[in-house]
């Protein structure tokens, strides 16, 4: 065979062999709504300066976003006040428990009070325009084991609402401890530190999420990216979802990105604490022999 059409076979087996890579899209979603830790905050007006930072940065950006609210949040009326500031920019809410309380320590009888009164508490303060019913476990953990987990599943299922999980996570929780820690203290040079340290982080957190679904998949996956309604993020989420947009993402909706298939996997592996879907998924398949990186 002339080596130039050897060349071109090759050539071509390459190509045959190589996965589209499909669009790169991603839904933004933020718990621990309407703000995070708002016993923190000295007065609402300091709360309001967060809500308004956040839906502002999202408008700007065009990114829809999921805002999931602690339902014993709700119920204090300064903090339901703040709803309007989320819903009236067209953004809705969703259930993140009663009382933030992981899954990982509840019987199964409290484990549906944190469900079903915070679904309460939703219908009574925010508008039905205002809100999804969607629901995502604190800290991402859905119990200590498959039973668990297959039980709180079916008692969502029962209350006709959707799990919510997430491929990108980002400690930005750690982040914000520090970051709040040297606002207290008038420290902005290091407060200026942390923010970028914590930018940096987020970067190197979707490349390597990014990279494992692609490693899973064989293609772009549609990605959920995990931020919750604090300090870090007041001063920071503009620059994430710029940072997303230099890298060829395409804001969607939740329900946008939750049409992927990664998300119909049977997930056969869960870990102490709670973790990215893709995680899950690398480890089903590493126990079941069915993982390659290649």
């Amino acid at each position: 065979m002339p080596r130039s059409l050897l060349f071109a076979t090759a050539l071509f087996a390459l190509s045959s062999c190589s996965p589209a890579p499909g669009p790169k899209l991603i839904a933004i979603t933020i718990d621990d709504a309407p703000v995070t830790k708002p016993l923190s905050y000295s007065d609402n007006w300091e709360r309001t300066v967060v809500t308004d930072s956040l839906t502002g940065a999202l408008l700007r950006h065009g990114a829809p976003a999921m805002v999931f609210a602690i339902g014993s949040d709700l119920q204090v009326p300064e903090l339901a006040s703040l709803v309007g500031n989320w819903t009236t920019a067209g953004f809705t809410m969703a259930n993140h428990s009663m009382s933030h309380r992981s899954f990982n320590t509840l019987s199964r009888e409290q484990g549906v009070l944190e469900m079903s009164q915070a679904q309460a508490v939703l219908s009574r303060v925010v508008a039905p325009e205002g809100r999804s019913r969607y629901f995502r476990f604190p800290f991402l953990e859905e119990g200590r084991t498959l039973n668990d987990r297959a039980f709180w599943l079916s008692v969502l299922d029962s209350m006709a609402l959707t799990l919510a999980p997430v491929t990108i996570t980002t400690d930005d929780w750690r982040y914000d401890n520090e970051y709040a820690a040297a606002e207290e203290a008038e420290d902005w040079d290091r407060r200026y530190r942390i923010g970028q340290e914590y930018l940096e982080h987020v970067r190197s957190s979707i490349r390597h999420w990014d990279d494992l679904g692609g490693q899973l998949f064989k293609r772009n996956v549609s990605h959920i990216l995990l931020l919750h309604a604090n300090r870090v993020n007041r001063d920071y989420l503009g620059h994430i979802l710029a940072s997303l947009e230099a890298d060829g993402f395409e804001f969607v909706t939740l329900a946008e990105a939750l049409e992927d298939e990664l998300y119909e996997e049977d997930v056969t592996w869960i870990g102490p604490s709670g973790v990215s879907i893709l995680e899950s998924i690398k480890q089903s398949r590493l126990a079941s022999g069915t993982f390659s990186s290649r």
